[in-house]
């Protein structure tokens, strides 16, 4: 029989967290599996996101939700596949932790064994320039910092703000302009506010760029009205947003284009290289985009002219959009010529449920080492460690994240 000191505070969350009772506590091992997995099935569907499909992760317990179209439909419900998958490995972790609880008596080693977890951050699929972000991000703070981190790849920000903020995964990247909708519950997040996800730090300016064949008919946005666009980004959908900004400039919107379905920023590419549309949008200095350059012979960035009417015209979508001046690089692919690109913030996001001391080990170690993490990923030599606190219309600063900007003269947030 095994029998669990349900009195101890880690313990108790636990089994509160995923509705088990002191009765279901106390099974024997044979009976631990059914027990396990209809805690988790009952925590899982009771979510507020109720993605289709989940994975586990061991000792910590988390029912962290993968995005639509990642990996099934919302009416296959798959997972009992992954919980057939992953049984044996969960209920031993599950018994491991609550046999070690019960011999130390002492919540102090649980709190040490979720400590040395590696520390996860939410961002699109791979090949996106919030998860190259993430990664190079990771990487330094592993190598410099000691900290373990890892970047969990989900369909989009607007499906993993709400995972942010119900403590699901302790970070996630997202524009700033989305994080405010988010948290004041405006557009599609109606409904469904983010009340907790706090603001970390100012990351970089994310340039939004049209890109179209640089053999191709189409030599400035206004060009583009009729011809064939991503439309639709169900997995992320802020990008509907990004996408008018980045055309309007040019006197256009997607309502003006031939719209062709896409799930997020990684289809939209797939689709221009596969001859589907005749432009792309994407941040700049991605992958990518020079995956797309080769793929089709060349590719070219429609730039914008910098006068107050396109200023008006991108801000009707982004608000918090603004101009920035570039000039052809390496890692400007697509850039021919030097030119102006409709931008705006990217920040690291949290929850109030983000231990303050970590996030507080996070900025600090991004601070101190936003050199080196340029160096590993081109668009993050644009972060700047003197002005990492910007503020964020509706969005409150995370109390770790505020409590290193104190000490280093960076309080108060500056406005954008």
């Amino acid at each position: 029989m095994l029998s669990l000191p349900i009195d101890d505070a880690p313990v108790a969350s636990i089994l509160r967290r995923y509705g088990t009772s002191r009765r279901d506590a106390n099974r024997s091992d044979a009976e631990a599996d059914s027990v396990i997995a209809a805690a988790k099935l009952r925590s899982c569907r009771s979510s507020p996101m109720r993605t289709p499909a989940t994975r586990f992760q061991e000792q910590g317990l988390a029912c962290v939700q993968y995005a639509d179209g990642m990996a099934g439909s919302a009416s296959g419900w798959p997972f009992r596949r992954k919980l057939d998958n992953h049984r044996e490995e969960v209920t031993m972790n599950f018994r491991a932790l609550l046999r070690i609880t019960a011999a130390l008596g002492a919540a102090g080693y649980v709190a040490s064994a979720v400590a040395q977890q590696p520390i996860a951050i939410a961002t699109p699929p791979s090949g996106s320039i919030y998860n190259s972000t993430a990664a190079a991000i990771g990487k330094v703070l592993g190598d410099k910092a000691g900290l373990r981190m890892t970047v969990q790849a989900l369909g989009g920000s607007s499906q993993y703000l709400p995972i942010v903020n119900a403590g699901e995964v302790p970070f996630g990247i997202a524009n700033v302009y989305e994080t405010s909708l988010a948290v004041t519950g405006q557009e599609y997040f109606k409904g469904r506010p983010t009340k907790d996800v706090r603001t970390v730090a100012a990351l970089f300016p994310l340039r939004n760029t049209i890109f179209v064949r640089k053999d191709s008919k189409f030599k400035k946005l206004a060009d583009l009205k009729g011809a064939r666009g991503p439309v639709g980004f169900t997995n992320q959908k802020i990008l509907t947003a990004v996408t008018n900004a980045a055309l309007a400039p040019g006197g256009i919107t997607l309502d003006d284009v031939k719209g062709v379905n896409v799930a997020n920023i990684i289809a939209n590419t797939n689709a221009f290289k596969e001859g589907r549309t005749d432009f792309f949008v994407f941040a700049m200095g991605a992958a990518p985009i020079r995956e797309a350059d080769a793929a089709v012979g060349g590719v070219r960035a429609l730039t914008v002219e910098n006068t107050p009417a396109s200023v008006a015209a991108m801000r009707k979508h982004v608000p918090v959009a603004f101009l920035h001046y570039n000039k052809p690089s390496k890692g400007n692919v697509g850039l021919l010529e030097p030119g102006w690109i409709v931008s705006y913030g990217v920040n690291l996001m949290a929850s109030t449920k983000t231990p303050a001391d970590v996030v507080y080990k996070v900025v600090k170690a991004i601070h101190d080492n936003a050199a080196d993490i340029g160096k590993v990923f081109p668009p993050l030599r644009m972060l700047d460690p003197k002005a990492m606190a910007q503020e964020i219309n509706g969005v409150q600063y995370h109390e770790g994240a505020a409590k290193y900007y104190k000490e280093i003269g960076q309080w108060p947030p500056k406005q954008l």
